[in-house]
Formats: structure tokens, C-alpha cells, sequence
């Protein structure tokens, strides 16, 4: 059995974590936080200025001649003004975040090329394995079902974090799953997401004593 990775939600969790963690992404994140409440309180203070100045002016040459006509090109320009800057600003805060989670989801950060089935009773995950050697390699992670201890799940942060007799191995980046023999297995704790198809997290809950 294979399961299905649901890519745009891999993606929003990666890009949470990124930017959860103390480093370059975090204070980009922050950072655009900032921005944004700036661009809001520009866009609220604006008109609330331009207002003030209107009735301030009483000295206006084309406020005296024109009355209420030139009122309504006032409010007009105001408007068409606070579109232009509402339009730019996130426009450019939506580029950025494009930006940055390109960049951040092709960090050495993040997993890629990953890969989860179940095969004789064992939960086999495996992902590309980043490192010096010239030759790839994927780094393969078996847990036996039946030794399940204990299965926490945050469902916020879709973050299950499992107990039980498992094994790591780094092979050669084509090796089938179904070729690796996994006699060495010790208790230990693992983390993983639960961005797959069916839920991963379900399953285990199924079939962790079969």
C-alpha cells in the first residue's frame, strides 16, 4: 500500500515550520507581518488625513469657486488614491511571499522527493537524502506496526508523534522499498506530518496492533 502526498498541504505546513524556526525565515515572517499592519494603518490614516486637510483649507481657491462639485473630485481622488496604494503594496507583499516561499521550499530545510507505503506489517518512509556523495541516496525509515507503543497527534499542527520499534537506513537513492530487509529494529520516538492520502494518522490508529 502506497499513500498519496496532498502537496499544497505539505507545502503550507513546510512553510509554517520554516517560518516557526529562530533564523533567516523567521524574520522574514515577521517581517512581513510588519509590513502589512504598515500598509493598513497607511490605508486607514489616509483618508482620515486627507479629510482634516479638506476642511482645514478653507483658503482653497477651487473649494470656494466650485462648492460641493469640488467635494465629490475630492473624495474621487482620495479613493482612486487609496486603490493605487492598496493595489501596489500587497501586490508587492504577495510577490515577496512568492519569493520567499519558493525559496524556502527548495531549502536544504525541507524534505523533498518523499515517499510512504506500507509493506509486511511495516510503515516504510523514505525522502532524498542530501549530502557530499556524488551518487544519490535516499534515507529509508521502517517501523514495525505491531510495536507501536504510543501515537500523539496535534491535530493543529497535523504533527503525529510516534513510539515504537523502528530502523534507519541510507541507500542507494533507487532502491525499491520492498528490497530492504530491516532486521536491526530499536524502541525510539519519531515526529512526522500527516499531509498524505488516505490520513496517515487514521491508519495507524487502525492497524498499529494488527
Amino acid at each position: 500500500m502506497e499513500f498519496e502526498i496532498d502537496r499544497k498541504l505539505k507545502n503550507k505546513i513546510d512553510l509554517r515550520n520554516l517560518y516557526k524556526k529562530e533564523g533567516s525565515y523567521h524574520t522574514a515572517a515577521i517581517a512581513l507581518i510588519i509590513v502589512k499592519i504598515s500598509i493598513a494603518l497607511v490605508l486607514i490614516i489616509n483618508p482620515i488625513f486627507s479629510w482634516l486637510m479638506y476642511k482645514l483649507d478653507d483658503n482653497n481657491f477651487l473649494k470656494l469657486i466650485m462648492g460641493k462639485s469640488y467635494l465629490k473630485q475630492y473624495i474621487i481622488s482620495v479613493i482612486s488614491r487609496e486603490i493605487f496604494i492598496g493595489v501596489f503594496c500587497f501586490g508587492g507583499v504577495f510577490l515577496i511571499q512568492l519569493i520567499i516561499g519558493y525559496l524556502a521550499l527548495n531549502s536544504e530545510d525541507v524534505k523533498k522527493q518523499e515517499r510512504m507505503s506500507v509493506i509486511d506489517n511495516k510503515l516504510i518512509y523514505s525522502y532524498e537524502k542530501l549530502s557530499i556523495n556524488p551518487t544519490p541516496q535516499r534515507a529509508f525509515l521502517a517501523i514495525d506496526l505491531s510495536s507501536i507503543y504510543t501515537i500523539d497527534y496535534d491535530e493543529k499542527k497535523r504533527e503525529i508523534v510516534i513510539e515504537g520499534c523502528m530502523e534507519e537506513k541510507v541507500l542507494d537513492y533507487n532502491t525499491r522499498d520492498e528490497e530492504i530487509e530491516f532486521n536491526g529494529m530499536n524502541n525510539n520516538i519519531i515526529s512526522l506530518y500527516d499531509y498524505y492520502t488516505p490520513s496517515l494518522y487514521e491508519y495507524l490508529n487502525q492497524h498499529r496492533y494488527n
